[in-house]
């Protein structure tokens, strides 16, 4: 199992987004882990409102909010898969970007982890692949 599927810390809201240097303010992976309904689509859906009215997250260009309970999405096997718009030019531009950067200044937010499979939660997935950064 990995490491960053096994440490857990609880944390207040402002202070989630302090970081110890440049390098993890860039670039950083956090998994929000608790029982249904106790609050993780919520605070999924504030990260982005925060962020749209300029409050956090500004180092990042566009944040994604990913609902892995979305079927579709759930069955993901690669980025193309995961934007699926009914404008194809905008889905291809999206796609391309997110390879061409890396994910560079990208937040995505997967919300919905523990409603995956346990496979999909614990053997090879696109969604463990982005949480381990590859």
């Amino acid at each position: 199992s990995d490491q960053i599927l096994d440490k857990k810390k609880e944390i207040r809201y402002e202070e989630i987004f302090r970081f110890e240097n440049e390098k993890h303010k860039r670039k950083f992976k956090m998994l929000i882990d608790g029982a249904p309904g106790v609050g993780k689509t919520v605070l999924c859906r504030r990260f982005c409102k925060d962020w749209g009215a300029g409050n956090i997250l500004q180092q990042f260009y566009i944040v994604w909010l990913l609902h892995l309970r979305d079927e579709e999405i759930a069955k993901a096997k690669s980025i193309d898969d995961l934007f699926q718009l009914d404008d194809k030019e905008m889905q291809a531009e999206i796609v391309q970007h997110l390879k061409k950067t890396k994910g560079n200044g990208n937040l995505l937010i997967c919300d919905g982890f523990d409603e995956l499979s346990l496979k999909e939660r614990t053997e090879h997935s696109l969604f463990l692949d982005i949480i381990r950064g590859k």
